[in-house]
């Protein structure tokens, strides 16, 4: 499977990331915009309700989603990314089409940072959802690495209290300013939140807990587990 995590000849653990690639969404764009012109042919000729009627327009709009929802379904599984998170006990590093994108070295120094917060509008994934994300930082560096879950998913994972809830601006503004420790972390969880929505690399929900899983068995060091 596209998906899977693999191993190298020298050991390192490779995971894929980008599960919904840009290149795929951009592809099913195309796709829903020629599948809702031919639906719009399509529906006018059948009905002769003329290129004016709301019916032909909704008819047009429903084929181009039926179609895409149809193409995600069967080329979403197959969509191979080029981009894939490699670690090793001596280097941390995000890869894409064979060039290093960020590169942490856990034998040294590394900050670690845990939040999680609501997805407010419905997108790719239902709203109510969570963004639960990691990034390690080294050296003003981040490498932030985040899934999408929903609730009920969340609550299973392994210490759901290291994520710490990320305030709205409207939350940190109703607070009174008086928790200068809370204030200072919500500042670099905001940090790393920006961080994350610029470079960041999605995984699924199974291959991010194996990610977890890894850091926590050889970096017990700096990676929390408690």
């Amino acid at each position: 499977m596209v998906h899977e995590i693999r191993r190298t000849e020298t050991g390192d653990l490779v995971i894929p990331v980008d599960p919904y690639p840009t290149n795929l969404r951009a592809l099913l764009f195309g796709i829903f915009i020629v599948a809702s012109i031919a639906g719009f042919f399509l529906t006018d000729a059948l009905f002769g309700l003329g290129g004016c009627s709301l019916l032909t327009f909704f008819g047009a709009l429903g084929v181009g989603v039926l179609v895409m929802m149809i193409s995600e379904r069967l080329l979403r599984p197959r969509w191979s990314s080029q981009r894939f998170v490699e670690l090793s006990p001596n280097e941390l590093r995000v890869v894409y089409k064979g060039d290093q994108e960020q590169v942490i070295d856990p034998q040294q120094h590394v900050n670690v940072l845990m939040w999680r917060f609501k997805i407010e509008r419905r997108a790719r994934v239902p709203q109510g959802w969570f963004v639960v994300a990691i990034a390690l930082e080294q050296d003003d560096l981040f490498l932030p690495v985040y899934t999408l879950v929903s609730p009920e998913t969340f609550e299973s994972m392994a210490h759901t209290d290291h994520y710490k809830a990320l305030e709205t601006r409207k939350e940190r503004r109703a607070k009174k300013n008086d928790d200068l420790l809370l204030a200072g972390l919500q500042r670099r969880l905001m940090t790393a939140e920006m961080a994350r929505s610029i470079e960041g690399v999605e995984m699924t929900p199974e291959n991010y807990g194996a990610y977890i899983d890894w850091l926590r068995q050889n970096f017990p060091q700096w990676m929390p587990s408690h």
